[in-house]
């Protein structure tokens, strides 16, 4: 009932974008099996990365999500996509920006399409691909931010201790 009445809310006042959608799918057993899959810590598979930890929970709305290290942190959506085995990753807001962030044009920005997404890998079955799709405004969908490419590849599943929480 609560939730109801909060995506009411959020209906009204126009930020749709931000309900997760994931809840309404968790009925889906597909649903349900994926987001047991991919909850959890991710890192990046190879030894010598630098690449960014990521945690997945679908127990929140809303999570910090590392785009460049010091530069963008963005706050994001977690949405399983049964159809495709994959978790879509939606922008939300800006979070911790640097001077690479601040000057893009954050009101624009597209919220509907993902930005990313971490699916399955086909070479190891504990292990997740994460694909970068970029930023872009709303209304040059054609304009692409690539900052983040950096973090595409395999992740592994990691402790708590690999990838704390903020």
């Amino acid at each position: 009932m609560r939730f109801r009445i909060m995506a009411s809310l959020f209906m009204l006042l126009g930020l749709a974008a931000n309900v997760p959608t994931h809840a309404a799918g968790a009925a889906d057993p597909r649903a349900r099996d994926l987001q047991k899959f991919f909850a959890g810590h991710w890192k990046p598979a190879a030894e010598d990365s630098s690449g960014t930890c990521y945690t997945i929970r679908f127990d929140r709305t809303v999570q910090d999500f590392a785009v460049e290290s010091n530069q963008i942190s963005l706050e994001v959506r977690f949405e399983v996509d049964p159809d495709e085995d994959r978790v879509n990753v939606y922008l939300v807001a800006p979070g911790d920006l640097g001077r690479g962030g601040a000057g893009l044009p954050w009101q624009q920005m597209d919220k509907s399409e993902p930005i990313a997404a971490f699916a399955k890998s086909a070479l190891a079955p504990a292990a997740v691909e994460l694909r970068w799709y970029g930023l872009r405004t709303a209304a040059m969908s054609n304009t692409r931010y690539v900052f983040g490419e950096n973090q595409q590849g395999a992740y592994v599943r990691a402790g708590a201790e690999d990838c704390p929480e903020e």
